[in-house]
């Protein structure tokens, strides 16, 4: 193509036609800009699209990591409510009239408690946030991530806190009990606390209750938490997808 361009200015400058020339200059140089105007269009349109195929990319993922988290958020609710429903059956009959101390041991034993906070799998999210990529987003998509970033490490760290609370209300309990015996590993307990369980009157009772009075309201405050996440959680999802 440039041989063949360069073929016509050399007749025209060899039959001195240089008002044709110029013309041809001219237009030679329209062609030229053109030219260069189409191929960063086209590099502009490639790069455009590279762009919303990164962006369905990263909301995808979002999106899939959201669905794993209510996943796990189900399977804490079951788990929650199996236990403080064991919880409330021990407190049931603890309050009924004249309870048999053994039937009390035996249901308590069968709480169970597991500690286990909730951890989310919306990294992307985040990774997002730290590597400032969240610009590429839309103001509404933008905003509602951060909400949703800003709001589950505020839970996160209430959570924790409530579970802390949990967490030093058995460590109490546990110093005014033989944890020797308890484990296992004696097979006497100590004189000053032997037989504990059996007085509902003894100071390991009221800090076992303690315990589980703290423990019940993490439950509770888990569940005021894990709904409003939850509605968090499909929110999100909803704008995404």
């Amino acid at each position: 193509m440039i041989k063949f361009f360069r073929k016509i200015r050399k007749n025209l400058l060899s039959e001195r036609k240089t008002g044709k020339y110029l013309k041809y200059a001219i237009g030679e140089i329209i062609i030229v800009v053109i030219g260069i105007l189409i191929a960063l269009q086209i590099n502009n349109w490639n790069e455009s699209r590279k762009l919303d195929h990164l962006i369905k990319k990263y909301e995808e993922n979002i999106v899939n990591e959201l669905k794993s988290d209510l996943l796990r958020l189900n399977v804490m609710d079951s788990i929650r409510n199996s236990v403080q429903k064991r919880a409330e059956n021990y407190l049931e009959y603890y309050n009924s009239d004249n309870p048999d101390i053994n039937t009390l041991i035996v249901k308590f034993d069968s709480i169970n408690p597991i500690f286990d906070l909730f951890t989310t799998s919306t990294f992307t999210a985040q990774d997002l946030v730290a590597a400032g990529n969240l610009k590429l987003f839309s103001s509404d998509k933008k905003n509602a991530i951060l909400k949703f970033i800003y709001d589950l490490d505020r839970y996160q760290v209430y959570e924790q806190k409530t579970l802390e609370t949990v967490l030093d209300s058995y460590k109490d309990f546990k110093k005014e009990i033989d944890i020797l015996y308890s484990f296992n590993f004696a097979k006497k307990e100590h004189a000053l606390v032997e037989n504990w369980r059996y007085d509902l009157n003894s100071n390991q009772i009221r800090l076992q209750h303690n315990f589980l009075a703290n423990l019940l309201l993490l439950f509770e405050y888990q569940e005021g938490i894990y709904k409003g996440f939850r509605k968090q959680t499909n929110g999100l999802t909803k704008i995404l997808e």
